[in-house]
Protein backbone atom coordinates (compact mmCIF):
# COMPACT_ATOMS: atom_id res chain seq x y z
CA UNK A 1 0.00 0.00 0.00
CA UNK A 2 2.80 2.40 0.87
CA UNK A 3 4.54 1.65 -2.43
CA UNK A 4 1.29 2.29 -4.31
CA UNK A 5 1.04 5.74 -2.71
CA UNK A 6 4.55 6.68 -3.76
CA UNK A 7 4.23 5.13 -7.22
CA UNK A 8 1.33 7.49 -7.86
CA UNK A 9 2.97 10.44 -6.16
CA UNK A 10 6.23 10.09 -8.08
CA UNK A 11 4.23 9.56 -11.25
CA UNK A 12 2.87 13.08 -10.81
CA UNK A 13 6.07 14.78 -9.66
CA UNK A 14 8.07 13.29 -12.57
CA UNK A 15 5.25 13.80 -15.09
CA UNK A 16 5.18 10.09 -15.97
CA UNK A 17 1.61 9.92 -17.33
CA UNK A 18 2.57 12.43 -20.03
CA UNK A 19 5.81 10.55 -20.71
CA UNK A 20 3.87 7.31 -21.24
CA UNK A 21 1.41 9.01 -23.57
CA UNK A 22 4.33 10.51 -25.51
CA UNK A 23 6.02 7.12 -25.69
CA UNK A 24 2.87 5.61 -27.22
CA UNK A 25 3.00 8.33 -29.90
CA UNK A 26 6.81 8.09 -30.38
CA UNK A 27 6.97 11.76 -29.38
CA UNK A 28 10.07 13.36 -27.81
CA UNK A 29 8.66 16.18 -25.67
CA UNK A 30 10.22 17.38 -22.42
CA UNK A 31 7.60 20.02 -21.61
CA UNK A 32 5.68 19.66 -18.37
CA UNK A 33 5.90 20.31 -14.64
CA UNK A 34 8.66 18.51 -12.75
CA UNK A 35 8.65 18.99 -8.99
CA UNK A 36 10.39 17.69 -5.86
CA UNK A 37 9.00 16.09 -2.74
CA UNK A 38 11.75 17.63 -0.62
CA UNK A 39 10.24 20.31 1.61
CA UNK A 40 6.63 19.54 0.67
CA UNK A 41 3.92 18.78 3.27
CA UNK A 42 2.02 15.50 3.21
CA UNK A 43 -1.20 15.00 5.14
CA UNK A 44 -2.07 11.39 5.97
CA UNK A 45 -5.73 11.06 6.82
CA UNK A 46 -6.16 7.86 8.82
CA UNK A 47 -2.83 7.05 10.45
CA UNK A 48 -2.74 3.35 11.20
CA UNK A 49 -0.16 0.74 10.25
CA UNK A 50 -0.29 1.69 6.57
CA UNK A 51 -0.19 5.40 7.34
CA UNK A 52 2.82 4.94 9.60
CA UNK A 53 4.73 3.29 6.74
CA UNK A 54 3.75 6.09 4.36
CA UNK A 55 4.99 8.61 6.93
CA UNK A 56 8.32 6.80 7.30
CA UNK A 57 9.04 6.95 3.59
CA UNK A 58 7.76 10.52 3.28
CA UNK A 59 10.35 11.59 5.85
CA UNK A 60 13.05 9.82 3.82
CA UNK A 61 12.07 12.11 0.93
CA UNK A 62 12.50 15.11 3.22
CA UNK A 63 8.79 15.83 3.56
CA UNK A 64 6.91 17.39 6.47
CA UNK A 65 4.21 14.97 7.64
CA UNK A 66 0.89 15.80 9.28
CA UNK A 67 -1.53 13.13 10.42
CA UNK A 68 -5.24 13.00 11.24
CA UNK A 69 -6.89 10.30 13.34
CA UNK A 70 -9.09 9.85 16.39
CA UNK A 71 -6.17 9.73 18.81
CA UNK A 72 -3.29 12.22 18.85
CA UNK A 73 -0.92 9.80 20.54
CA UNK A 74 2.60 10.55 19.18
CA UNK A 75 3.62 8.54 16.13
CA UNK A 76 7.09 8.08 14.67
CA UNK A 77 7.89 10.15 11.56
CA UNK A 78 4.84 12.39 12.02
CA UNK A 79 5.52 16.07 12.69
CA UNK A 80 2.02 16.91 13.87
CA UNK A 81 -1.09 14.93 14.78
CA UNK A 82 -4.63 16.30 14.64
CA UNK A 83 -8.16 15.10 15.30
CA UNK A 84 -10.96 15.07 12.73
CA UNK A 85 -12.43 18.35 13.91
CA UNK A 86 -9.18 19.93 12.66
CA UNK A 87 -9.29 18.19 9.26
CA UNK A 88 -9.89 21.32 7.14
CA UNK A 89 -7.01 23.09 8.86
CA UNK A 90 -4.69 20.21 7.94
CA UNK A 91 -5.98 20.00 4.37
CA UNK A 92 -5.20 23.67 3.82
CA UNK A 93 -1.51 23.13 4.64
CA UNK A 94 -0.83 20.04 2.54
CA UNK A 95 0.78 19.74 -0.88
CA UNK A 96 -0.26 16.08 -0.88
CA UNK A 97 -3.28 14.56 0.87
CA UNK A 98 -3.26 10.78 1.29
CA UNK A 99 -6.55 9.20 2.33
CA UNK A 100 -6.29 5.81 4.10
CA UNK A 101 -9.62 5.89 5.93
CA UNK A 102 -11.84 2.81 6.19
CA UNK A 103 -15.49 2.90 5.16
CA UNK A 104 -17.63 3.76 8.18
CA UNK A 105 -20.85 5.67 8.74
CA UNK A 106 -18.70 8.73 9.55
CA UNK A 107 -16.40 8.60 6.52
CA UNK A 108 -18.93 8.17 3.68
CA UNK A 109 -18.70 11.25 1.40
CA UNK A 110 -16.25 12.85 3.84
CA UNK A 111 -14.46 14.46 0.92
CA UNK A 112 -17.16 16.65 -0.56
CA UNK A 113 -17.10 20.07 -2.25
CA UNK A 114 -16.25 21.82 1.02
CA UNK A 115 -13.37 19.46 1.81
CA UNK A 116 -11.80 19.81 -1.62
CA UNK A 117 -12.24 23.60 -1.45
CA UNK A 118 -10.33 23.53 1.85
CA UNK A 119 -7.35 21.87 0.19
CA UNK A 120 -4.36 23.89 -0.90
CA UNK A 121 -4.47 25.26 -4.44
CA UNK A 122 -2.52 22.94 -6.76
CA UNK A 123 -2.32 20.07 -4.28
CA UNK A 124 -2.50 16.34 -5.04
CA UNK A 125 -5.06 13.91 -3.65
CA UNK A 126 -4.30 10.20 -3.33
CA UNK A 127 -6.91 7.68 -2.20
CA UNK A 128 -5.92 4.16 -1.16
CA UNK A 129 -8.54 3.94 1.59
CA UNK A 130 -12.13 3.48 0.48
CA UNK A 131 -13.89 4.96 -2.52
CA UNK A 132 -17.04 5.66 -0.51
CA UNK A 133 -15.20 8.35 1.46
CA UNK A 134 -15.05 10.53 -1.66
CA UNK A 135 -17.93 12.32 -3.36
CA UNK A 136 -16.70 11.65 -6.89
CA UNK A 137 -18.51 14.54 -8.58
CA UNK A 138 -16.88 16.92 -6.12
CA UNK A 139 -13.46 15.45 -6.86
CA UNK A 140 -13.98 15.78 -10.62
CA UNK A 141 -15.07 19.38 -10.15
CA UNK A 142 -11.92 20.21 -8.15
CA UNK A 143 -9.76 18.56 -10.81
CA UNK A 144 -11.49 20.27 -13.73
CA UNK A 145 -11.24 23.69 -12.08
CA UNK A 146 -7.51 23.27 -11.48
CA UNK A 147 -7.92 23.64 -7.74
CA UNK A 148 -6.41 20.15 -7.44
CA UNK A 149 -3.40 19.46 -9.64
CA UNK A 150 -4.08 15.74 -9.77
CA UNK A 151 -5.53 12.66 -8.12
CA UNK A 152 -4.12 9.16 -7.68
CA UNK A 153 -6.99 6.72 -7.17
CA UNK A 154 -6.87 3.04 -6.31
CA UNK A 155 -10.43 2.89 -4.98
CA UNK A 156 -13.77 4.21 -6.25
CA UNK A 157 -17.35 4.62 -5.07
CA UNK A 158 -18.42 2.27 -7.89
CA UNK A 159 -16.24 -0.75 -8.71
CA UNK A 160 -15.53 -1.76 -11.40
CA UNK A 161 -15.51 1.81 -12.68
CA UNK A 162 -17.98 2.10 -15.60
CA UNK A 163 -16.36 2.32 -19.04
CA UNK A 164 -17.98 5.69 -19.74
CA UNK A 165 -16.92 7.28 -16.44
CA UNK A 166 -15.22 10.69 -16.92
CA UNK A 167 -12.27 9.76 -14.70
CA UNK A 168 -10.93 7.45 -17.43
CA UNK A 169 -10.17 10.32 -19.80
CA UNK A 170 -8.74 12.87 -17.35
CA UNK A 171 -5.06 13.62 -17.94
CA UNK A 172 -4.53 14.68 -14.32
CA UNK A 173 -5.70 11.36 -12.87
CA UNK A 174 -3.70 8.17 -12.27
CA UNK A 175 -5.89 5.14 -11.61
CA UNK A 176 -5.40 1.52 -10.61
CA UNK A 177 -8.15 -1.12 -10.17
CA UNK A 178 -8.13 -1.52 -6.37
CA UNK A 179 -4.84 -3.40 -6.34
CA UNK A 180 -2.97 -1.21 -3.85
CA UNK A 181 -2.35 -4.11 -1.49
CA UNK A 182 -1.54 -6.72 -4.13
CA UNK A 183 1.97 -8.15 -4.04
CA UNK A 184 3.83 -11.37 -4.69
CA UNK A 185 4.08 -11.76 -0.89
CA UNK A 186 0.39 -11.21 -0.10
CA UNK A 187 -0.61 -14.88 0.24
CA UNK A 188 2.40 -15.67 2.42
CA UNK A 189 1.66 -12.75 4.75
CA UNK A 190 -2.05 -13.56 4.93
CA UNK A 191 -1.26 -17.18 5.77
CA UNK A 192 1.18 -16.14 8.48
CA UNK A 193 -1.45 -13.79 9.95
CA UNK A 194 -4.06 -16.56 9.91
CA UNK A 195 -1.72 -19.01 11.66
CA UNK A 196 -0.81 -16.50 14.38
CA UNK A 197 -4.46 -15.70 15.00
CA UNK A 198 -5.41 -19.39 15.02
CA UNK A 199 -2.72 -20.07 17.65
CA UNK A 200 -3.97 -17.14 19.74
CA UNK A 201 -7.57 -18.33 19.43
CA UNK A 202 -6.64 -21.84 20.56
CA UNK A 203 -4.54 -20.58 23.48
CA UNK A 204 -6.49 -17.49 24.56
CA UNK A 205 -9.94 -17.82 23.01
CA UNK A 206 -9.55 -14.78 20.74
CA UNK A 207 -7.35 -13.64 17.84
CA UNK A 208 -4.40 -11.36 18.58
CA UNK A 209 -3.71 -9.47 15.34
CA UNK A 210 -5.72 -7.20 13.03
CA UNK A 211 -8.78 -7.28 15.29
CA UNK A 212 -11.91 -5.48 14.10
CA UNK A 213 -13.54 -3.11 16.61
CA UNK A 214 -17.26 -3.24 15.75
CA UNK A 215 -17.95 -0.03 17.71
CA UNK A 216 -15.44 1.85 15.57
CA UNK A 217 -16.60 -0.03 12.41
CA UNK A 218 -13.03 -1.04 11.46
Amino acid sequence: MMETVFAMLLGFTRNLPQAIRNQDRHLWDSKGNYTELQGKTMGIIGIGQIGAEVARIAKAFGMRVLGVRRSVQPTDYVDGLFTFDQLNEVLSECDVVVNILPKTSQTINLYDENRFAAMKQGSLFINVGRGASVKTDALIGALNSGHLAGAGLDVFDIEPLPEDHPLWSMDNVIMSPHIGGNTDQLKERATKLFIENLKAYIEQGRPALSIVDYDKEY
